[in-house]
């Protein structure tokens, strides 16, 4: 259905650049040529018709989500991640399993008198048996940095998810902005208007054109930015979903209220530290440091291994060879230019680092979810007063232009409670997507972010 949807959307412009270059393809005269043309041209419309943009509608917040989801650059690199933190694993795994080998041997043999030419075959096997436990230590590594990678993904996940969500709702509080920026160059040109009519008719002076002016003219320079405003916030929110940005990108309107209870804000601290995955992620990596300390001492001591080898040796003319054996040994490293000190010193430093990162992580959880928590309430109780303001400046607004029209406010009344109404719709729409950001903001730093998503 997706792809049917791709191939319907932009099937016109794909048919159109195909039509051209098969015109050109036909004056081609050697056949050979037109084939391969024809090839080329078959392979570039393909390739156009993926990459040309496929939202020839509004975008829902969740089709957001989804598209930055397949398309992100930070989340195909965690995966990657993820994969080979997967290999070294199963390639620390693979020494417990025998090590099979096969061997093709062709060598010459030559003294004073005769020289011969020797072919043969070998197929070995060895199997490590016991090692003292270095295997396990190795393998506990790898297990311990696939799973930080798992919960690191996890968290880059949510980090993309809050991306898109932050940025989209702020294409929403600019878009409301750039509306309300509109209509107040329209009300000033209006009043213009209205005006003027009245000082044809000898009504008003022409002084009291001046200051209309004037704030129509600080009205259009707002409308230039908010307008400039809304078009950055649609090209950073087509760059969290990892897209090119495009003239015909757009989103669908919703309401930001947000009608969730308001924890209190040790509650959110705990749901925190039981779900936030970069904190999760944090204790294997500790697991895998503390696992490659281990590894780094354990060679300062005697290491006792035990393999298990078979060895068959055949010999295309003459000879044939197998033999069996365990064998064990005891290595002690006596000197190595202090290498073994140096990887000791390295993996205990790596070990403080992380005890470091993850005991940072926990103060900054604790302060950002404070501060969260202050924004939260903050923007909560100036959506109360600016809706009151709304309410209170609109009247007024009212009166003032029912009592211009009939001569009894002055122009700079009717400018005033314009001014008025306007700051306080600003602050309201400014308040309400204030608190709704701030949310997810709380439900990206508690790693609750995403739970209904598809990751």
């Amino acid at each position: 259905m997706f792809l049917f949807f791709i191939i319907f959307y932009n099937f016109p412009k794909v048919l159109i650049n195909l039509f051209v270059l098969l015109y050109v393809n036909l004056q081609e005269k050697d056949d050979f040529m037109r084939k391969k043309t024809v090839f080329f041209i078959v392979i570039w419309a393909v390739t156009l018709l993926f990459a040309m943009p496929i939202f020839s509608e509004q975008l829902t917040l969740d089709e957001a989500i989804n598209v930055a989801l397949e398309n992100n650059a930070n989340i195909n690199m965690a995966k990657n991640d993820l994969i080979s933190a997967k290999s070294r694993t199963q390639g620390a795994k693979s020494t417990y399993y025998p090590q099979l080998s096969v061997k093709n041997d062709t060598f010459e043999i030559a003294s004073e008198d005769d020289k011969t030419m020797d072919k043969g075959t070998s197929f070995s096997a060895t199997w490590k048996l016991f090692d003292m436990g270095m295997r396990e230590l190795g393998i506990n590594s790898n297990l311990s940095s696939e799973r930080m990678q798992s919960y690191s993904l996890k968290r880059t996940t949510q980090s993309v998810i809050y991306d898109v969500s932050s940025n989209f709702f702020q294409v929403l509080r600019n878009r409301e902005l750039f509306s309300l920026a509109t209509s107040n160059v329209d009300y000033y040109q209006n009043l213009k208007k209205q005006t003027e009519a009245r000082i044809s008719v000898g009504d008003l002076a022409k002084v009291d054109l001046l200051t209309i002016d004037s704030s129509l003219a600080n009205a259009n320079v707002s409308l230039l930015s908010a307008r400039n405003r809304y078009r950055t916030s649609l090209l950073n929110l087509q760059y969290s979903m990892g897209l090119f940005p495009t003239d015909d990108f757009d989103i669908v309107s919703i309401n930001p209220e947000d009608n969730r209870e308001i924890l209190p804000v040790s509650d959110y601290i705990k749901t925190a530290v039981a779900s936030r995955p970069d904190l999760k992620g944090s204790e294997h990596a500790i697991k895998s440091a503390t696992s490659n300390k281990k590894l780094a001492e354990r060679e300062l001591f005697p290491i006792v291994s035990i393999n298990g080898e078979y060895h068959n040796y055949i010999d295309y003319e003459t000879r044939h060879g197998s033999d069996a054996r365990i064998m064990g040994y005891i290595t002690l490293n006596l000197f190595d230019g202090f290498a073994t000190q140096a990887k000791i010193d390295q993996s205990n430093m790596t070990l403080k680092n992380q005890k470091e990162s993850k005991l940072d992580l926990e103060k900054n959880i604790n302060t950002s979810i404070g501060t969260l928590y202050a924004d939260i309430i903050n923007a909560k109780e100036r959506m109360v007063a600016s809706n009151a303001g709304v309410i209170a400046t609109e009247n007024n607004r009212v009166v003032q232009d029912e009592k211009y029209s009939e001569g009894l406010a002055t122009t700079l009344d009717v400018l005033n409670a314009q001014m008025q109404y306007d700051t306080a719709l600003s602050n309201l729409i400014e308040a309400k997507y204030d608190y709704k950001i701030f949310l997810i903001n709380m439900d990206f730093a508690t790693g609750v972010l995403g739970e209904n998503n598809n990751e």
